[in-house]
């Protein structure tokens, strides 16, 4: 089956702001938790001070405790003020050599010396360390700020766009359909009296503004799908599919086409949504319609935690190189006389990716199509009574 079209691909897709806040949301989760305890971690540093200067006064020479000052610069990160950590550092450091001069006799005094040359050193190790993951974290506080304000913005300019693309096709409908009607005047009035060039140009004029209020209606439904709020409730995919059959009820006839499903599943989903995937790839099914009539069918099996819709059909199929490109907005791989804008597929994108889906076809040229809509089944939905299921017929 050939192909409309699908999703224009906005500067950054929502899903993708929406993800990286997540990811970012729970990076950070752990630090927010230990800047909760920061009062604690105040009081565990100055105790570890006091204490280790208490040991190291009253145990002898050889029983080094100084080396409890090791673990204040670690605590002292918790400020993420380099100040404070220098700071910290240069009083252990000289706590650690007052104790030598203050601390009972014991071992021999080299003894003593080596063991807090030690701890200075650690100290001060220690302190290089943390300084230096204190200077990455905050480049890298800096990066993500700065991250997530493009993002932001990025997204505000994709529902600009949205918007724009919206009001732009309403403004459009007006004018349009006065020069439609005025093409139409014209050849009722002078019907008769135009020589067949002007008749000729006349329908031609005619045919052009039906295009563009086709283009303008694909428009103004592309920006809804993508700046409307979803309404999730329980949607009986049954029911939106003989809803879409008795609203396509005049091109299913006209065509021969028909239209079978096996029972579908009720997801939690925007109905109205749902109703417009399944036409927007029905009418596709049909105006890329083979010699044969058209025969669609739509199916459903669950699959771990989503739920697999296929609609079959079998129309002229699709290219291999084009199963992506289709679902790109204004992409056409036939002509234009079938009847596409090239926005068709493209909404059908847009609605499954606003439902957290994905897309995809598979085809073989001249036998027809598939395609499968991945949805998450989400909470069990409200049992809601089934429409009655029609045989699948041989395609």
């Amino acid at each position: 089956m050939g192909s409309k079209t699908s999703d224009t691909q906005p500067l950054v897709p929502r899903h993708a702001v929406r993800s990286h806040t997540a990811s970012r949301g729970s990076s950070s989760d752990w630090w927010e938790r230990w800047q909760q305890y920061r009062p604690f971690w105040h009081a565990a540093t100055f105790a570890i001070v006091i204490a280790a200067l208490l040991l190291d006064l009253m145990l002898p020479r050889g029983a080094t405790a100084a080396i409890a000052y090791a673990i204040v610069p670690v605590l002292a990160a918790v400020h993420r003020d380099m100040r404070l950590l220098l700071l910290m550092t240069a009083l252990c450091t000289v706590l650690t050599w007052t104790g030598y001069l203050l601390e009972p006799p014991g071992s021999a005094w080299w003894f003593s010396i080596f063991d807090r040359a030690m701890v200075s050193m650690v100290l001060w190790l220690s302190y290089l360390l943390v300084a230096r993951q204190m200077m990455l974290a905050a480049a890298l506080d800096d990066r993500t700020r700065a991250l997530e304000l493009a993002m932001a913005e990025l997204a505000r300019s994709n529902d600009e766009l949205d918007r724009f693309g919206s009001v732009v096709a309403h403004d459009l409908r007006g004018p349009l359909n006065a020069v439609g009607l005025a093409a139409q005047a014209a050849i009722l009035h002078g019907r008769g009296t135009h020589d067949p060039e002007t008749a000729e140009w006349l329908r031609s004029i005619q045919r052009e503004m039906q295009w563009m209020n086709q283009l303008v209606q694909s428009l103004l439904s592309y920006g809804r799908v993508g700046g409307s709020a979803l309404r999730i409730s329980a949607c009986d995919c049954n029911a939106a599919l003989v809803a879409t059959k008795l609203a396509l009820s005049a091109l299913l006839s006209s065509t021969e086409a028909v239209v079978t499903h096996d029972d579908l599943p009720v997801l939690q989903a925007d109905p109205v949504l749902i109703a417009e995937l399944f036409q927007n790839l029905i009418e596709n099914a049909v105006k890329y319609r083979a010699e044969r009539a058209p025969v669609i069918h739509i199916s459903a099996h669950r699959d771990a935690k989503d739920w697999v819709i296929a609609v079959r059909d079998n129309g002229v199929g699709i290219e291999p190189e084009n199963a992506e490109r289709i679902f790109s907005a204004f992409t056409q791989t036939r002509r234009r006389s079938a009847g596409g804008i090239g926005l068709g597929l493209a909404t059908c994108k847009r609605i499954v990716e606003r439902h957290g889906g994905a897309i995809s076809v598979t085809s073989v040229l001249g036998e027809g199509s598939t395609f499968w809509i991945r949805l998450p089944a989400g909470a069990d939905a409200a049992a809601v009574a089934p429409v009655a299921a029609e045989p699948a017929p041989a395609l």
